[in-house]
């Protein structure tokens, strides 16, 4: 570490305030509090806010236009640590970047640029969010000779990025942004970051329950937190361990760990994160089936979360605060804050939600109404004696499948076969008309052992599903990955943002996303077809679009191409049976998503379609 940053750390406040009152200090003065305030800032310590008026204060009475760029920003860096989504932070980050570019001051600028990517993922715009943290990354990276400063700041922007993709769904580049992350924050010796790197990596291991090797990094984390003193990152750490520890059935010893994150966040002062925690020891009671505990600590973060007022994690709150009235017997509280739990969490909406709320509903009403129970009864007998019949249906339709596949494939398959040989033994005796029929022929019988195939694909969704978890941003590199190489090296696929974890089934998953890319690359006309795909919360679950630069769909046909045989263009033109479009709206509908299409601003389409997420209380990074 270089001597300026190094000897920065030992400045008193009241050293560096009498230097920035006297404006013959100079540049350097300031200089050295900025440094300063940049360590505040990453601590998260409240103090800074006087420091950065101070700078404010010299830049306008010296007209120092850089430094007054540099006093909004961090304050805007200072905003945004308290509250994720003050409007201010925002916009204080915008004026910041605005103004930097009228300057040339590259590394300023990167630094403007991540914090406007950490500004949009506190915002829950992620494609932006990359955008900024790419923008900060190449202009870092640009530096031919790399200081002990640019090397922290690189570590701390592929760390931003690698939080980004959200690390329970991890992939090969995600595992590369927080390798990089780690691999710069070990040459900069900041411990702080470090720590930070080990405890995404324990978050993501706990998530794949090795459990073994996630103890060990958060281990890793948490001894670094006590070195620095760090009060927040000491917090984190103490709130994951806990968590991990009552994921293992550690009850006592998880709540041992969370009630020191809680003394912790309690000191720093920030409701919003105190909430957090009590909702985490809250869980942790649950799970242990202590319901009166649980509640006790569930109310309290409802409060402090309301108090902060974030939306953040309060449906967890209303969630499980209905479970636990459920499990009291209390059927009329349950209820009322299951309803709560719809209102403030649409986007988590899905069909265990709704069975959640059906649930409870039906426990109130026969805890009022106990001549119901005979009329529940018969239905429940009504309900088994369909499910039974929807069993046998399923039975003779996967007969149906067996049958289907063999007797009329079969036949195609002969009639194929003998009309190749039939053309190659007299193909010099055909005169020009009789070879076109006998093309004819072999294409007919191609199309219609194809239309075979999907009318198959098309009856099996309801029958053949095996529900389970499913990472689409695997999903979609497994597609990628199998596309030909010459498609590969001729279209663009482009993922805009981290792809969720649904439960689903994964073959009709993979055959969903299949055909939606596949129709992008097919039905373009472009020198290099262009396929984006990303995705966003709302309307009740993860709503991923998937567009392109294609030829586009008319909007009077946009709604038509589902229906199953439906083709828009000849044969001649563009290939295709007319099903794959069905068997994507079949299976998104038994998903009880939705299923549409836009236009897209790449001058294509846009297929847009909502499919229901996990929803489970997330761990602090």
């Amino acid at each position: 570490m270089n001597a300026k940053i190094s000897g920065m750390v030992n400045i008193s406040t009241q050293a560096v305030t009498s230097h920035a009152e006297n404006a013959q200090g100079g540049w350097h003065n300031i200089e050295l509090l900025l440094d300063k305030i940049r360590e505040m800032n990453l601590e998260r310590k409240p103090e800074v806010k006087e420091l950065i008026e101070q700078v404010r204060e010299w830049a306008e009475n010296n007209n120092h236009e850089v430094y007054k760029i540099e006093a909004i920003h961090e304050r805007a860096i200072y905003l945004l640590w308290i509250n994720g989504t003050d409007e201010e932070a925002f916009n204080l980050a915008q004026q910041a970047l605005n103004l930097v570019n009228a300057y040339t001051q590259p590394l300023l600028a990167a630094r403007i640029n991540k914090t406007m990517g950490m500004a949009f993922y506190y915002k829950g715009i992620y494609l932006k969010s990359q955008e900024y943290y790419l923008n900060a990354l190449r202009l870092m990276e640009s530096f031919p000779q790399k200081n002990d400063y640019i090397i922290e700041e690189l570590a701390r922007t592929y760390y931003g990025l690698a939080i980004l993709h959200d690390l329970s769904q991890f992939n090969e580049l995600k595992k590369t942004y927080l390798g990089k992350a780690l691999e710069y924050a070990l040459q900069s010796g900041k411990k702080g970051t470090i720590s930070r790197c080990y405890n995404a990596f324990a978050v993501y291991y706990a998530k794949q329950k090795e459990f073994e090797i996630a103890l060990n990094y958060y281990q890793k984390s948490l001894d670094l937190a006590l070195q620095v003193g760090e009060k927040n990152m000491l917090a984190v750490c103490y709130n994951n361990l806990g968590s991990t520890h009552v994921e293992l059935k550690q009850f006592e010893k998880g709540i041992e760990y969370l009630n020191q994150a809680l003394e912790i966040k309690i000191q720093v002062g920030k409701a919003s994160a105190i909430g957090f925690t009590h909702i985490h020891i809250g869980k942790a009671f649950f799970d242990w089936g202590k319901y009166h505990d649980s509640l006790t600590h569930f109310l309290e973060a409802e409060k402090l979360i309301i108090s902060a007022g974030t939306k953040h994690e309060i449906h967890t709150c209303y969630d499980y605060i209905s479970k636990i009235f459920a499990q009291l017997n209390d059927f009329e509280s349950a209820y009322l804050y299951q309803k709560k739990f719809i209102e403030k969490a649409n986007e988590n909406q899905n069909f265990h939600t709704a069975a959640a709320i059906l649930d409870a509903q039906t426990k109130f009403e026969l805890d009022k109404k106990e001549k119901e129970a005979e009329l529940l009864r018969q239905k429940n007998a009504e309900i088994e004696r369909y499910a039974q019949r929807l069993e046998n249906s399923n039975k003779e339709l996967k007969q149906f499948a067996h049958i289907a596949s063999h007797d009329l494939k079969e036949p195609l398959r002969m009639v194929g076969s003998y009309v190749s040989l039939l053309e190659k033994k007299i193909s010099s005796r055909l005169t020009a008309d009789e070879s076109v029929y006998m093309q004819f022929i072999l294409d007919g019988t191609k199309r219609m052992y194809s239309l075979i195939n999907d009318i198959l694909e098309i009856s099996k969704i309801n029958v053949e599903t095996h529900v389970r978890e499913v990472n689409l941003n695997l999903v979609v590199y497994e597609i990628i990955h199998n596309l030909a190489p010459e498609v590969r090296s001729t279209a663009d696929i482009l993922v805009q943002s981290s792809l969720p974890v649904i439960e689903a089934d994964r073959t009709q998953i993979l055959q969903l996303f299949q055909n939606l890319i596949s129709n992008a690359i097919k039905y373009n006309k472009s020198e290099r077809p262009r396929v984006e795909i990303s995705c966003q919360n709302g309307n009740g679950g993860c709503e991923i679009t998937i567009e392109d630069n294609g030829i586009g769909i008319a909007p009077e046909y946009r709604e038509k191409v589902f229906v199953i045989f439906q083709r828009l263009h000849s044969r001649n033109e563009f290939s295709g049976t007319g099903v794959g479009l069905a068997i994507c709206k079949k299976i998104v509908d038994n998903m009880n998503g939705k299923i549409w299409i836009e236009r897209s601003d790449l001058g294509g389409s846009a297929f847009k379609f909502i499919l229901p997420k996990k929803n489970e209380p997330s761990k602090e990074i």
